[in-house]
Formats: structure tokens, sequence, C-alpha cells
């Protein structure tokens, strides 16, 4: 009976540690991802999520909670996943009367719904940060010769985040010209990943199509972007440092070797050695 209680006992222990190695990954904050929380014979209350790992989840909501309650989480946007079940682990009071939930899950959050959520820009799991910005701009398209106005939202190595008022079509090339200060335009080929239609008008995940282009939209808002003449000082450099110590080494044992010249009795001189 014991044993039997010390193996439940290391059993939760290891998934406790378990649950901890799992990565969690914050919300954007400049866009909410809103969700629906149902409990069982109960009204629904709106919330929102926070932050979500593989097997768990917080939420802010208005709603009344209590511990070891069940809920179903419907995330308000297109997913591979409709509804995720779970049971609330913890309950933290927040600011306005608003309330914190813990949630684990029965079953594992996919990385496919993960990565759905980063396309569309409600959660960050990409090696490349992203940098918030408020710039003007155009884009226009195939069949669409006409501009139409934009805002970028956000700036990363691989695209933009925009928002417009108007509802951009599915599967195309969108060329976004950037006002310059001296009066021109600057722009850039890209390709829509992703897009969300909200009251506010329409937000989309723009992908860059050219190479070089990161570099030069970054110089056009003022990013400071390490580039290519960056990479090419910092190559230089080691090139310089290794050839240094290349030849402190050949001193050194050169040095060496004079003075076991010399405590082996070859009394050679020094200008005689060199001169050789």
């Amino acid at each position: 009976m014991t044993v039997g209680n010390e193996s439940r006992e290391a059993s939760a222990h290891r998934g406790s540690a378990e649950n901890r190695r799992q990565r969690r990954f914050k919300t954007n904050e400049a866009q909410v991802l809103a969700c629906r929380i149902e409990l069982p014979n109960e009204d629904a209350n709106a919330g929102t999520v926070v932050d979500l790992s593989n097997n768990g989840m917080r939420l802010l909501s208005n709603g009344q909670f209590r511990v070891g309650q069940q809920i179903r989480v419907i995330m308000e946007t297109d997913l591979p996943t409709e509804e995720f079940v779970g049971e609330v682990r913890y309950i933290e009071p927040w600011v306005g009367g608003q309330t914190i939930l813990g949630c684990s899950l029965n079953e594992n959050i996919g990385d496919d719904v993960l990565h759905t959520l980063a396309d569309q820009g409600f959660l960050n799991r990409r090696s490349d940060p992203r940098i918030e910005v408020t710039h003007p701009a155009k884009m226009f398209w195939p069949l669409h010769p006409d501009r139409i106005d934009i805002e970028l939202r956000d700036y990363s190595n691989g695209g933009l985040m925009i928002q417009t008022d108007v509802v951009i079509p599915d599967d195309k090339r969108l060329r976004v010209c950037i006002d310059c200060e001296d009066d021109t335009d600057f722009c850039v080929e890209t390709k829509l990943q992703w897009k969300r239609v909200t009251d506010k008008g329409c937000i989309a995940g723009l992908a860059f199509v050219h190479g070089d282009a990161p570099q030069r939209v970054a110089s056009v808002l003022g990013i400071n972007v390490p580039g290519d003449e960056d990479a090419g000082k910092r190559k230089s450099g080691r090139g310089l440092r290794t050839a240094l110590f290349f030849g402190l080494a050949v001193v050194l044992l050169l040095v060496a070797g004079l003075a076991v010249l010399q405590f082996s009795g070859n009394n050679s001189s020094w200008g005689m050695i060199f001169s050789r």
C-alpha cells in the first residue's frame, strides 16, 4: 500500500516537472486573442488568452470560477482544433474585478495550432523578433491597380503586419510602397500569409519575397538591423585577430627555440641566427 502511494506521488512529481518544462508562449498585446469560456450548465463567459503551452493556458475573464471546475475554451479565430477542454488548476485575482485562470488541458495543443496562431499574429514563436511600428504606406495587387491606404503595424526579418480598411483577396502577391522622407516611394514585393477581418478593418501578415527586402525595408523605416556591411566588418575583424594570434605564436616558438639552443651550449649569437 505504501509502495503504491509512493509510486503515485513520484508519478505526480514527474508529471508536474514535465509540465514546468513546457515552454509557454505569450500572446501579442497588440492583437488580443479573444475566447469564449463555457462551463457545464452555466452561461458562457468572454475571456482573453494570456499565454499557452502544449498542455495548458492562462485566461483572463470577468466570470466567476472555482478550482477543479471543468471548462471548455473556444478561441475566436480559425484553428485546426475548434475547442479545448480542461480544468481550472488555480485562480488569481486581477485588476478591475477580473480573474486569471490557470488551466490544464485534457489533450495537448498541437503544434499546428501554435503555428496557426503565430501566422495569424496572435503568438510569437519565431526566432526573428517583431518590432512594432506605425508608418503609413500604400498597397496594390494584380487586377487592382489603384493604391489603397495601409498602416504598417510591425516588422520582422520575415515580413510585415499591416492594417487596412479594404478586405485583401486571398492568395495574392501584394506590392507595398512605403512613403519616404524625400517624397519618394520605396516599393517591395510581398505575399499574403494570413488575414483577419475585424470591425476595425483587415489585419494581415505579409512575407517578403526577395532576400534583400528585410534590410531595405528596415533602412526606410529607420530600424537598426545588422546588414552585410556590418557582417563584413565583423569577418574582417576576426581575420585580423586570427593573423595576430598566429604571428604571436610564431614569435613565441622562435624565442623558445633560441632558449633551448642557449641552454644546450650553442653560443650562436642572436644576430647570426636572425641573419640566416
